[in-house]
């Protein structure tokens, strides 16, 4: 993810990597900020950085502190233990949404950064691996049950719409407009209409090389 002139790389058991962009040619690590596990996802919203720690739960930084106008101060703002592994998250508003495997996707209020409040679970079909969200929908990949498509109109009473059931397991996706690309881990890529969420349907099809 990029924020102005920095990028931050979610680098696994090495925290994250942040990155001045300055001279985009020779990107250059300029700190890390290092969790309990292992940093799989992330999101930037409005000067915050929101972390997915795997069996660490997931985290809030504020990244807007700067020392200069070429260094950052990451504070940490939060802290949440969550009961499986968060494998992703994605902001909306004051609410994140969280992929927490088994458990299902957990939808939290951050209207108090420090002090995240859990508001909902939806539970789903298998384990949820990836979450993004568009507009009043959140689209989980979740694992051997496909791609799920939830009302979040009303963020503590989220709504499964519908599903479309993947190959095999779908780990990440991206949304825009009407369609969901879902990667699923060997089957490739999948591209589905989800202009009716009740009844997605494959466009196509791109099998991975490997």
């Amino acid at each position: 993810a990029i924020d102005g002139r920095f990028a931050f790389v979610a680098d696994s058991a090495g925290g994250v990597k942040i990155l001045d962009l300055g001279n985009p040619e020779f990107p250059v690590v300029v700190d890390r900020i290092y969790t309990e596990d292992m940093v799989v996802d992330l999101a930037i919203n409005n000067g915050n950085l929101f972390l997915a720690d795997y069996d660490g739960g997931w985290w809030i930084f504020d990244i807007f502190p700067m020392t200069s106008p070429y260094e950052l101060a990451p504070v940490k703002m939060s802290h949440v233990e969550t009961p499986g592994l968060v494998h992703g998250i994605a902001i909306s508003g004051h609410h994140t949404y969280v992929s927490d495997w088994l458990s299902g996707m957990h939808v939290y209020d951050i209207s108090n950064l420090r002090d995240p409040v859990l508001v909902a679970t939806l539970p789903t079909g298998d384990a949820t691996w990836h979450v993004q969200i568009n507009g009043d929908r959140a689209y989980v990949a979740d694992r051997y049950a496909g791609l799920l498509i939830a009302d979040i109109s009303t963020p503590s009473q989220p709504q499964i719409l519908g599903t479309f059931q993947t190959p095999d397991r779908a780990v990440k996706l991206s949304v825009a407009g009407n369609i969901a690309l879902v990667a699923c881990w060997e089957s490739g890529l999948q591209v589905v209409n989800v202009s009716n969420p009740s009844a997605p349907f494959l466009v196509d099809s791109f099998p991975s090389r490997d």
